[in-house]
């Protein structure tokens, strides 16, 4: 056999297990074997709330300024109106992160985005990754 050949499927598993560890480069293991990353939080990618009722959001790494598309978490979203009354409330999954609403809300002014645990799980290996509380951000809608 070529020696050549053997080397490239060894090559190859290398290579991807170089890539996937880039994943986990924020991520750190405590002495219990738990992982946690506190770099992680929520973003808002699309915003058509007022016109459309749809949002878009991610679980954000800001260590690499990049959404993280294989982490998923419980989360409510909870939308005010300018005078800070709640108008709209819902719980989400997690693993849709494109919301669509029943109804455009044209009275929308700011969202809360809150994660309903104080983890994340990354879906490709099922790992808890723990943060030290529930991501949260409020967000103000574009207009």
């Amino acid at each position: 056999m070529n020696p050549m050949t053997q080397t490239k499927p060894i090559l190859l598993l290398s290579f991807l297990l170089l890539l996937s560890s880039f994943g986990v480069l924020a991520q750190e293991q405590d002495e219990n074997g738990k992982w946690w990353d506190n770099n992680l939080t929520f973003v808002v990618t699309k915003d058509q709330l007022l016109e459309f009722g749809e949002l878009s959001i991610c679980v954000f790494d800001t260590s690499r300024d990049m959404c993280v598309q294989n982490l998923i978490t419980p989360f409510e979203v909870l939308i005010y109106n300018k005078e800070g009354d709640q108008i709209w409330s819902s719980l989400w999954r997690g693993n849709n992160t494109d919301l669509k609403f029943s109804k455009e809300l044209p009275d929308a002014h700011y969202i809360i985005i809150r994660a309903k645990r104080d983890f994340v799980i990354n879906k490709r290996t099922g790992t808890r990754i723990h943060q030290k509380e529930p991501m949260e951000i409020k967000y103000t809608v574009r207009r």
